[in-house]
C-alpha cells in the first residue's frame, strides 16, 4: 500500500508544470477534454468512511477553494507546504517545486491530484492561485471546549489544544514536545517545530511538566522514528505556545490586583504573606529535625503507601539489603523481600504484638521473619503507625533487628535441653555403675564357687556339665556388666594414637558377618589419627553397623562407614547430642549411615538409653555403650534421621599425633 501512495505523489508530480488560473471549472490531466471538475467541500475529499486509513476519494483529481490557515513560510519557506481550510474540514497543499507566497487567512482555489503520505491526505497541486482580496482570519477549532475529540476529524485543520509536556527533544528536522491533553489521560500529540528562523529558540524555555495552551495545524503522521505520535500540531510561530499559569499563580495576581485598591488590602497582603513564609520556614526546619531524627537514631524506619516506599532511611537500606543514596533505593518492597515478606510486613493484624496507646490503628514489637531476595533471612519486630507525608495519608514502620537475639534464645534452650539430658543420663549412668558394680561381685561369687564345686565332681558325674552351664552363664553375665561400666564411662581405657580408616577395615569381617545378607555394606574411608582405645572403639563400630542392619527393613538397604576429618564451629557443636562442653576445631569422624526406617521425633532423645528399643524386647545396651565409650573418649556424637529414609550416626574423636 505504501508504494502504491507512493507511486501515485510521484507520478502526479512528473505530470505537473507551470500555473493556471481556474474559475470554479478544468479539466484533469490525461482526462477527456471538457470535462467538467466540480468544486468540492475539503470534507467530502478527505472522508474515510470505510475507516481503512485510506480516503475515498485517493488518486481523483478535485478542485478546492479555502482559507490559508497559516502564511506558506511559517513550516517550510523552502516549498509549498500550505494548510487550507473551509467551513467543513481541512487539508495539507503539499508541492516540492518553487514556493508560493500565501498570507495567513488568504483566499486560495487549489485544483490537484488526492495523495496520501505517511498517513496523512495531502493534495498535489497542479494549479494554485490567490484569489485577490483581504485576508480573514484563519478559524481556530478549539479543542478545550469539545467534550469528545476525534483527531482524525481535525486533520488539516487550525486547532487548538491544552495540556501538560511530558517531554522534549529534538532530531534532524526541528523540535518537539509530546504533549498529553488535559483531561483526557492517554491522548498524546506531539508539538512539532521546524528548524526555521522565525521558530529559533522556541522550545528552550518549556520543561516537562509545564501547562501549555497550543495553537497550530492538525497533521497526521504513521508511528515511525524519531515521531512517537501519529498525530503533529506545527505551530505558526512562537505566539502560538502559551504556558498556563498555575491557579496559586493567579490568586496571587488577584491578590496583588486588590491590594492595589487600598492601603489595607496592601497591609493585609503583606501580612499574609509574612505570615505563609514564616509557617514555610518553620515547616522546613520541622521537616529537616524530622529528618535528621530519622537519619541519625539507631532504628530502621520506612514510611510506605502500600508496598511503595515513599522513604527509608540509611538504616532500613542497610537492614533491607540496599545503599540509600541518589536514586540508588528500590521502589516498592517487592523489589528486595519475597512475596510472603512483603504481605507479612504490611499485614494490620496483630500477631504477638500489643497494639501502641499513642499510635491508633498501630502495633508495637510485631514479629516477622523477612526473606530477603539475595536469599539473607531476618527476624524483625515491627512497630507501625498512621502518619501524613507529603499530604497524604502513610503508614510509618519502625524495624528492630532481632535476628542475633533470638537464635540466642534459640542456642540457650538447646544448651538447657542438653543440661537437662546430660544430668538425666549422668542420673541413669550413676544407677547403672552401682547395679554393675554390685552385681559383678555376685557374679563373682557365683563363678568362684561354681569352679570349686567343679573341681569336686567326678568326670564323669551328671553334675558337671550343669554347672559348666553357671559358669558359662556367669562369664556372660560378666560381659554384661561390662558393657554397663562401658555405658557409664567408669571402664579403664587404653588410649593410643590409631588411623581411624586403618580400625575400620581390621574389623571389615566382623561387620560382614554381623549384617544381613540382603544388606550392601559400603566402605568410604579417608586416613585420619585420632586418640582411642582399640577394643572400645571396635565395640562402637560393631554396635552402630549393627543397629544399622537392625534398621534396614526387611534387611535390604545399604549401610555406609565413612572416616575422615572434620572441623567442628559453635553452631554445629551446639546441635550435638553428646559433646556441648567441647571446643570448635579439628576432629576425627566416623560416620555409620543406613537406608533404613529412621527414628520418629519423639523416639531420637532415646535412642541412647540402656535397655531402650524399639526392635525386641530385652535388648538395647547397644547405642548406650557407644554413648558411653564416646564420653569416655571426650568425643561428640549427633544423629540425623528421618523416618521413611534413614539415619545417620556420627561420631567426633579429638585427633592424635
Amino acid at each position: 500500500m505504501r508504494v502504491f501512495l507512493t507511486g501515485i505523489l510521484i507520478s502526479t508530480l512528473m505530470g505537473c508544470g507551470g500555473e493556471s488560473v481556474l474559475d470554479g471549472q478544468g479539466s484533469a490531466p490525461g482526462s477527456g477534454e471538457g470535462e467538467e471538475i466540480r468544486e468540492k467541500p475539503i470534507a467530502n475529499v478527505v472522508e474515510d468512511l470505510d475507516r481503512d486509513g485510506v480516503p475515498d476519494h485517493l488518486g481523483e483529481f478535485v478542485h478546492l477553494h479555502g482559507r490559508a490557515a497559516a502564511s506558506s513560510d511559517a513550516l517550510f519557506p523552502e516549498r509549498l507546504y500550505l494548510f487550507l481550510q473551509d467551513s467543513t474540514a481541512g487539508v495539507l497543499v503539499f508541492d516540492f517545486g518553487a514556493p508560493q507566497a500565501v498570507a495567513e487567512g488568504d483566499s486560495v482555489e487549489v485544483s490537484g491530484t488526492v495523495s496520501q503520505y505517511n498517513g496523512m491526505t495531502q493534495i498535489v497541486p497542479s494549479s494554485f492561485r490567490v484569489v485577490p482580496g483581504l485576508p480573514r482570519s484563519p478559524r481556530i477549532q478549539d479543542l478545550t471546549r469539545v467534550a469528545r475529540i476525534d483527531l482524525e476529524a481535525m486533520e488539516g485543520r487550525l486547532v487548538r489544544v491544552r495540556g501538560r509536556v511530558l517531554q522534549r527533544g529534538e532530531n534532524d528536522g526541528g523540535g518537539y514536545l509530546r504533549l498529553e491533553l488535559e483531561d483526557r489521560p492517554g491522548t498524546r500529540l506531539e508539538v512539532f517545530v521546524r528548524n526555521v528562523a522565525h521558530h529559533a529558540g522556541t522550545l528552550a524555555k518549556y520543561e516537562a511538566g509545564d501547562r501549555l495552551e497550543v495553537t497550530g495545524l492538525m497533521g497526521q503522521f504513521d508511528t515511525f522514528e524519531p515521531y512517537f505520535e501519529s498525530y503533529q500540531i506545527y505551530p505558526r510561530g512562537p505566539g502560538d505556545i502559551r504556558i498556563l499559569r498555575p491557579a496559586a499563580s493567579l490568586l496571587m495576581t488577584a491578590g496583588i490586583a486588590l491590594a492595589a485598591i487600598g492601603l489595607l488590602g496592601l497591609l493585609w497582603s503583606l501580612s499574609l504573606r509574612r505570615q505563609v513564609k514564616t509557617r514555610t520556614r518553620q515547616l522546613a526546619e520541622s521537616e529537616v529535625r524530622y529528618r535528621t531524627l530519622l537519619e541519625s537514631g539507631p532504628s530502621p524506619v520506612l514510611v510506605l503507601s502500600g508496598e511503595v516506599i515513599l522513604y527509608a532511611n540509611a538504616q532500613a537500606g542497610g537492614l533491607l539489603g540496599w545503599s540509600v543514596g541518589a536514586g540508588s533505593g528500590p521502589e516498592r518492597l517487592s523489589e528486595v523481600l519475597a512475596p510472603a515478606s512483603v504481605e507479612a510486613l504490611l499485614a494490620r493484624e496483630p500477631g504477638e504484638g500489643e497494639e501502641d496507646p499513642e499510635h491508633p490503628g498501630g502495633w508495637m514489637g510485631h514479629p516477622i521473619a523477612l526473606d530477603r531476595l539475595d536469599g539473607v533471612s531476618l527476624e524483625v519486630e515491627v512497630s507501625s503507625g498512621r502518619v501524613s507525608y507529603m499530604g497524604a495519608e502513610a503508614t510509618q514502620l519502625w524495624l528492630q533487628d532481632v535476628t542475633a537475639r533470638q537464635e540466642a534464645e534459640r542456642t540457650r534452650r538447646r544448651l538447657e535441653a542438653r543440661l537437662l539430658e546430660a544430668a538425666r543420663m549422668e542420673s541413669i549412668g550413676v544407677l547403672a555403675g552401682g547395679v554393675a558394680h554390685e552385681f559383678n561381685n555376685l557374679l563373682t561369687t557365683v563363678l568362684g564357687n561354681a569352679d570349686l564345686i567343679s573341681e569336686d565332681l567326678a568326670e564323669d558325674s551328671p553334675h558337671l556339665p550343669l554347672m559348666g552351664e553357671i559358669a558359662d552363664s556367669a562369664i556372660r553375665a560378666t560381659r554384661l556388666t561390662q558393657a554397663l561400666l562401658a555405658y557409664t564411662g567408669r571402664g579403664k581405657l587404653a588410649l593410643e594414637s590409631v588411623d581411624l580408616a586403618d580400625l575400620v577395615r581390621g574389623t571389615e569381617p566382623l561387620l560382614r558377618s554381623g549384617t544381613s545378607r540382603k544388606a550392601t555394606l559400603e566402605l568410604d574411608l579417608l586416613g585420619v589419627t585420632v586418640r582411642l582405645d582399640e577394643q572400645r572403639m571396635k565395640q562402637v563400630i560393631l554396635n552402630l553397623v549393627t543397629n544399622a542392619s537392625e534398621a534396614l527393613e526387611g534387611g535390604e538397604g545399604t549401610i555406609t562407614v565413612r572416616t575422615r576429618p572434620c572441623a567442628l564451629d559453635g553452631r554445629e557443636i551446639g546441635d550435638l547430642l553428646l559433646g556441648a562442653e567441647l571446643p570448635p576445631g579439628a576432629y576425627g569422624l566416623l560416620e555409620v549411615e543406613d537406608t533404613g526406617v529412621g527414628i520418629e521425633e519423639g523416639t531420637r532423645d532415646r535412642v541412647f538409653d540402656p535397655f531402650f528399643s524399639t526392635k525386641f524386647t530385652g535388648r538395647g545396651l547397644g547405642l548406650a555403650s557407644v554413648w558411653g565409650i564416646v564420653e569416655a573418649h571426650h568425643g561428640g556424637l549427633g544423629l540425623a534421621s528421618e523416618p521413611g529414609v534413614g539415619s545417620c550416626f556420627r561420631v567426633f574423636l579429638p585427633l592424635g599425633e
